[in-house]
């Protein structure tokens, strides 16, 4: 199929899109809300939980083992509440997107999206510990041959370098990774493929719908957060004429955290409503 064909249907099948998307917005957003609203909260309180076990458990033992000893100890059960933190907080996310995807309510902490949720996180975190396991040894050669640190920075730069276009052909990748997790209930793996394979077949197609979708939702963005800016910035001014417009301040801070949710969930919307079509073409 000719470059020129895929981009006029994806752009066809972008506006499709985003007319279903209002539509079910306009419907259902309430309870996708609380979807991400239960996936935040729980996320936030299972980090948070194990930052405190840890960081309390490190100072408790530092002075009987030393400060290295009591790290080791203490980032354990600060790990272990963490993932089952994150294992419980990304299931409802899960949920969410099959209540996009087929409109299916069940319930926020189903236990075969928590089962997949840890699985997700696992290798989320092997990957994290992978990544910090070659920045340490290269430290520890480094320190134990001088010549190394050459090596060191010329790989650091070269790193730095390809971040930002890494990042780019990332996104597009991967851009159906979560959904092939939540609907087809696969393994971060499997996703990693089945997403591959999606955008491979439909590349210029999400490509158009990639960057129709990151135009219109930053300016929707930039228009809430300079509105959200103004207001918040008035009040904290005008709270040095009476602190009672602190408030308005305040308030304009939290209405601005719900409004970067609601684009969230918008966003999740169209792109859930997009997989559905691609996914149904491949089939």
């Amino acid at each position: 199929m000719a470059v020129s064909t895929s981009i006029k249907k994806g752009i066809g099948l972008t506006g499709r899109v985003f007319e279903e998307s209002l539509d079910f917005v306009n419907d259902h957003l309430a309870k996708l809300f609380f979807y991400i609203i239960a996936s935040l909260v729980v996320s936030i309180a299972g980090v948070g939980a194990g930052a405190l076990v840890g960081a309390g458990l490190a100072l408790f033992l530092e002075g009987y083992i030393g400060l290295v000893g009591a790290v080791v100890i203490a980032a354990i059960p600060a790990l272990a509440l963490s993932i089952a933190g994150l294992s419980y907080g990304i299931a409802p996310v899960f949920g969410g997107i099959e209540f996009v995807y087929s409109k299916k309510e069940q319930g926020y902490f189903e236990d075969e999206n928590v089962q997949l949720a840890f699985r997700y996180v696992l290798f989320i975190v092997g990957i994290e510990i992978v990544l910090m396991g070659i920045i340490g040894g290269a430290i520890a050669l480094g320190t134990a041959y001088p010549a190394f640190y050459a090596v060191g920075i010329g790989l650091a730069f070269l790193l730095y370098m390809l971040i930002f276009p890494a990042s780019i052909v990332l996104s597009v990748v991967l851009y159906y990774y979560m959904p092939e997790m939540a609907i087809k209930k696969t393994g971060p793996v499997e996703s990693i493929w089945g997403s591959y394979h999606l955008v491979k077949k439909n590349f210029w197609e999400t490509v158009v719908f990639i960057i129709a979708v990151y135009v219109v939702m930053s300016i929707i963005t930039g228009i809430g957060y300079l509105f959200f800016f103004i207001l918040s910035y008035i009040g904290a001014f005008a709270s040095i004429i009476n602190p009672l417009f602190l408030a308005i301040a305040v308030g304009g801070l939290i209405v601005l955290a719900g409004f970067v949710l609601l684009i969230y969930a918008a966003s999740l919307v169209l792109q859930i409503k997009f997989y559905k079509k691609v996914n149904e073409r491949k089939a």
